[in-house]
C-alpha cells in the first residue's frame, strides 16, 4: 500500500509514513487487547484518561437546559446542574451493560424534550463515548438498536444507502416482471439462486443516498448524492433516480430498515420505518413487529415501502487514501485496508499503519502494538465528529 491517507470516516483515519507526526501519550488513544478465554475485547483508552482500567469520568458540558426529568436517571450516566454548564458523570461498567441503542435513544429524547439544544443529542452522545475506555463494539451497541432476530438495523449519518433498481425498456410498465424463472439450491451453510431475466429489462440503476443534518429540528434528512445506470453494458451518470423511494418523507429524522422474509405482501422486500423523534421510531417499530400490515397503507410520515425488485443496502462509508469506499456494517480495520487496495497479506501493513480517531472533533492517533494484529480486528463504527471545548475529568 502506498504512502498516504487511509481513513475509515468519520470514526477512524489510517495514516502511512510521510503524512506527519501527532502527539503521543496522553494526547492519543491507546489500544489494549484482552486475550482471556472469555473476553476478546479491544479497549480504546481516550486521550487524557490514565489507562484502560479507568472506570469513571466527569464532563463539563454546555448546551444542556437541565431539569430533573431530563436526566437519564443513572444507567451509567448522571447529569446535574453546575451554573451555566452541566456536570455529566459517566460510569463505564454500568453504561456498558445498557441494552442496544440505549444511549442514542436517551440523548435523542432529551433533545426532543428541549433539555438539549438542537443537534445536542449527537454531541452529548459523542462526548460520553469519548470519556471512558470502551470497546468500539460496545460503542456500536449503545448507539444502534439493531436486531438480527427481529430483522432490522438502525441507519444514520455514518451510513450511505445503496439502492439498486431495474431499468425497464421503453414502453414497458415500471412494475412489469423482470425475472422469467429462478432455481434455488444449496445446503445448511450456503444458498445459490440462479435467475433468468426477461426481455423487459434493459439495465440496472444504482443510486446512493446520504444522511444530512436537518436545519429545522433534530435528526437527519435522507438525500440522493449520486446516480449511475448501466444500460446494455454501458455506464452513464444520471441527474436523479428513476424512482426516489425516500423523496416524500416530510417529517423523517430517524430511520430503521426492516428486511421482510415472511410477508403477506409478496411484492415487498424491505421497509424503511421513519419518525420525527427517536421515541416515535421505537413505537412504530413495536407496531410493525406486532402487525406486519402496519406499513401496507401508504403513509409517507411513517414508512417507505421498497418493492421486491429493488435492493436497499446500508453501508459504512470509508475514505482510503482520500478516496471514499463503502463497507458492510460492522466492518473492521482489516476489511478497510483490504478493500482500499492494501496488500494481499493485510498483516504486512502493520509496520507503517497508523490509526486515528476523532476526539472533540479533531483526529488523534491510536497507539497500538505493531507486533500483534489486534488493531486489524478493531471494529469501525462511524459517527460524525463535532467541534467542542469540553474537557473530561477522569477518575479511577
Amino acid at each position: 500500500m502506498s504512502a498516504g491517507r487511509v481513513a475509515a470516516l468519520p470514526l477512524f483515519a489510517m495514516l502511512l509514513p510521510g503524512v506527519g507526526c501527532l502527539a503521543r501519550g496522553p494526547q492519543a488513544y491507546r489500544l489494549a487487547a484482552l486475550r482471556t478465554p472469555d473476553d476478546r475485547s479491544r479497549i480504546l483508552t481516550p486521550p487524557g484518561v490514565a489507562n484502560a482500567a479507568a472506570s469513571r469520568a466527569v464532563l463539563r458540558v454546555d448546551g444542556i437546559s437541565w431539569r430533573p426529568e431530563c436526566s437519564p436517571a443513572g444507567n451509567g450516566v448522571e447529569i446535574s446542574a453546575r451554573g451555566r454548564r452541566a456536570r455529566v458523570t459517566v460510569a463505564r461498567d454500568e453504561l456498558s451493560r445498557q441494552p442496544a441503542g440505549w444511549l442514542s435513544r436517551v440523548t435523542a429524547e432529551m433533545e426532543a424534550q428541549g433539555c438539549l439544544a438542537q443537534g445536542g443529542a449527537q454531541k452529548l452522545t459523542a462526548r460520553i463515548l469519548e470519556a471512558v475506555p470502551l470497546d468500539p463494539a460496545v460503542t456500536y451497541r449503545l448507539t444502534h438498536a439493531d436486531s438480527l432476530d427481529k430483522g432490522f438495523v438502525d441507519i444514520g449519518p455514518e451510513h450511505r444507502l445503496q439502492v439498486v433498481s431495474p431499468v425497464m425498456k421503453v414502453g414497458v410498465a415500471a412494475d412489469a416482471p423482470v425475472v422469467e424463472s429462478a432455481t434455488v439450491s444449496g445446503n445448511a451453510s450456503q444458498i445459490e439462486i440462479t435467475a433468468r431475466s426477461m426481455d423487459n429489462l434493459t439495465g440496472v440503476e444504482t443510486a446512493w443516498y446520504a444522511f444530512e443534518d436537518r436545519t429545522d429540528r433534530a435528526g437527519f434528512a435522507l438525500v440522493p448524492i449520486s446516480v449511475e445506470r448501466s444500460i446494455q453494458g454501458r455506464n452513464e451518470p444520471a441527474i436523479a433516480p428513476i424512482a426516489n423511494y425516500f423523496g416524500s418523507l416530510p417529517r423523517s429524522a430517524y430511520y430503521r430498515l426492516f428486511y421482510k422474509s415472511a410477508l403477506d405482501d409478496a411484492g415487498t422486500r424491505e421497509i424503511l420505518v421513519v419518525a420525527a423523534t427517536r421515541g416515535e421510531l421505537e413505537r412504530r417499530t413495536e407496531a410493525l413487529l406486532a402487525d406486519p400490515t402496519f406499513c401496507q397503507a401508504p403513509d409517507p410520515d411513517k414508512c417507505a415501502i421498497i418493492p421486491r425488485r429493488v435492493a436497499v443496502n446500508p453501508l459504512l462509508f470509508v475514505s482510503v487514501n482520500g478516496e471514499e469506499i463503502r463497507l458492510p456494517i460492522r466492518s473492521t480495520v482489516r476489511r478497510a485496508v483490504a478493500e482500499g487496495g492494501g496488500p494481499a497479506s493485510v498483516e504486512t501493513v502493520l509496520p507503517r499503519l497508523s490509526l486515528m480517531k476523532p476526539f472533540k472533533g479533531k483526529l488523534r492517533e491510536v497507539i497500538f502494538d505493531r507486533s500483534a494484529p489486534d488493531i486489524l480486528d478493531l471494529m469501525l463504527t462511524g459517527g460524525k465528529p463535532f467541534r467542542g471545548s469540553e474537557e473530561p475529568h477522569p477518575r479511577r
